[in-house]
């Protein structure tokens, strides 16, 4: 049996807000009309209990259960007049057990795990009206939101000869959302969704060469929206009725193994069909809430390619890197067609480089280069964002050892050659507000206790 006891109290998280294009050049860390005037920002403060058990001789196989509690109370204002007050009291928990076991069948061997697992998810929420003056007003908004999920799984490996492995799996969920409006001067806005839906694997994998391999892999999954991605553009409380949950077909073809001088080798092929895409947007008018709508269907097509070299006992290169093609098949939207347009907030290039260096008595330092393509920011393609070089630099070393305690100390320098990119792009912004600047050059430096 382990417990797990997790505590998080974030007092504050500063929301500067996005800016247009001419903000930016202007000056990155300028902010909206009303980021400032609101003090926008967002508090947290979190308690995790978890409990896992396993047993390694349950009958002829292993057992495993876990079970979870989530306390999470959270505060947020959001930089515009209006109902821009969120505060909601969140009770999550849920459990899970898995049963696997190794056998033989005509000769054959088979690993299978089977399970179940249940979730459920309150939280109390409540909207309150900010005014143009920056006073906290009346509610807007009280209602609980419950979401309940339960799953059962099945999947086995089967060890067709001694190189070729057979995997096939299935699962079924039953997912049910239910909103009860307790504000009650507009109505009753409840309402509840219920999905029920299959999604399964099946995969390939040829070992032809002992640490070597090649793999071929087909499943399909399926999202639904979140309760945020449930708001009603028309104003009122429940759930959007028009949204519905995206379903994809995911296929793979890959190689990977290693080599006896250090290096290793991961190479994937990916393409993934998604029906019924769910992608934000923000309706024009005096604030920036994202709606989410479902946007027809999407294709990502790429390679995914990493490489793993350890030069010396004590020095490792890593490199990773992602091109890609994203883009929607088919898709309309107020009267106007995007078929082949991207999809926006995707870089299509993605190379991620690490070289560290492992000392004795716990020191490193490793610097890490990434690498950012360009994207879009837009259904129609018309906004772009840069592609952008990132350096990052980090250290550190065990500053005590002793038989019950353990003291780190670590810093490092993020976005060293002071680049100017963006934290974060808005999706189809109403007001040009698409862009949220990151810092430049930042320093950190931490202390670890291991007890």
């Amino acid at each position: 049996m382990t417990a797990i006891i997790n505590l998080l109290q974030n007092p504050r998280s500063e929301d500067p807000g996005a800016l247009t294009a001419e903000q930016v050049r202007e000056d990155k860390s300028q902010a909206g009309k009303f980021t400032e005037k609101f003090d926008t920002g967002q508090t947290v403060d979190q308690q995790v209990l978890g409990l896992q058990y396993q047993d390694l001789s349950a009958g002829p196989g292993e057992l495993r259960v876990n079970t979870f509690y989530i306390r999470r109370n959270f505060e947020q204002q959001l930089p515009y007049p209006g109902d821009s007050r969120i505060d909601y009291d969140r009770d999550y928990f849920g459990a899970r057990a898995d049963y696997r076991q190794s056998l033989e069948l005509s000769g054959l061997l088979l690993r299978y795990v089977a399970g179940v697992e249940a979730r459920e998810q309150r939280d109390d929420r409540t909207r309150r009206e900010m005014s143009v003056s920056g006073n906290l007003q009346d509610l807007a908004a009280d209602e609980l939101q419950t979401a309940t999920a339960l799953g059962v799984f099945a999947q086995g490996d089967l060890n067709v000869t001694d190189q070729l492995l057979l995997s096939v799996g299935g699962r079924f969920d039953r997912i049910r959302m239910k909103v009860d409006d307790d504000f009650a001067s507009d109505g009753d806005q409840s309402g509840k969704r219920t999905f029920r839906e299959w999604s399964g694997s099946a995969g390939l994998s040829y070992h032809y060469l002992n640490t070597h391999q090649t793999y071929a892999n087909i499943s399909t999954a399926f999202e639904t929206p979140t309760f945020s991605e449930f708001a009603n553009p028309t104003g009122v409380g429940g759930l959007n009725p028009e949204t519905e949950p995206q379903k994809s077909l995911n296929h793979e073809l890959g190689l990977r193994g290693a080599f006896d001088n250090g290096i290793d080798y991961d190479l994937s092929l990916f393409w993934v069909d998604v029906r019924d895409e769910l992608i934000p947007y923000e309706l024009a008018g005096p604030d920036d809430r994202t709606f989410y709508r479902n946007a027809g269907d999407t294709t990502r097509k790429g390679m995914e390619a990493s490489i793993g070299w350890l030069l010396t006992a004590s020095v490792r290169l890593d490199s990773a890197l992602t091109l890609a093609r994203y883009k929607f098949d088919d898709y309309r939207s107020g009267g106007e067609r995007y078929d082949g347009n991207r999809l926006p907030g995707l870089p299509e290039e993605i190379w991620n480089n690490r070289l560290q260096w492992q000392g004795l008595g716990g020191v490193f330092a490793a610097l890490e280069a990434l690498y950012v393509g360009d994207m879009v920011a837009d259904d129609r393609n018309d906004v772009k964002v840069d592609d952008y070089w990132l350096l990052n630099v980090r250290g550190g070393t065990n500053l005590y050892a002793g038989q019950n305690l353990l003291l780190k100390g670590f810093a490092g320098i993020r976005n060293l050659t002071d680049r100017n990119h963006f934290a974060n792009v808005r999706i189809n912004a109403s007001t040009d507000r698409y862009f949220e600047p990151e810092s430049g050059r930042t320093w950190y430096a931490g202390l670890e206790f291991v007890f």
